[in-house]
């Protein structure tokens, strides 16, 4: 198997499951996209069969916010090389928001 992965060039490595020191940040953000997923359902009146829709949106628009952790770039930047673009953003929508 390791020589599969060294002929593509994939860094394989070993962690402890179900640690905090490995798992705790990614459960964090797990809980905290649920959280909102679930406050933006509650506050649309929707039914939870949008649960994907919504879980969509809330991922698309956290990867277009910035981040002090990444030097107050957004995430699409940093994996992108390049801005996102907000044109598609209705202000109204923001300023109720």
């Amino acid at each position: 198997m390791l020589n599969l992965f060294n002929k593509h060039s994939v860094s394989f490595c070993k962690s402890c499951l179900d640690t905090q020191e490995q798992n705790g940040v990614v459960e964090w953000k797990y809980r905290h996209i649920l959280k909102i997923v679930h406050s933006f359902l509650i506050d649309a009146s929707m039914l939870a069969y949008f649960w994907i829709e919504a879980a969509q949106m809330v991922v698309f628009t956290i990867n277009r916010l910035p981040s002090s952790v990444l030097s107050n770039k957004t995430p699409f930047e940093v994996l992108f090389n390049r801005l996102p673009n907000y044109k598609f953003i209705d202000p109204l929508v923001v300023l109720v928001f």
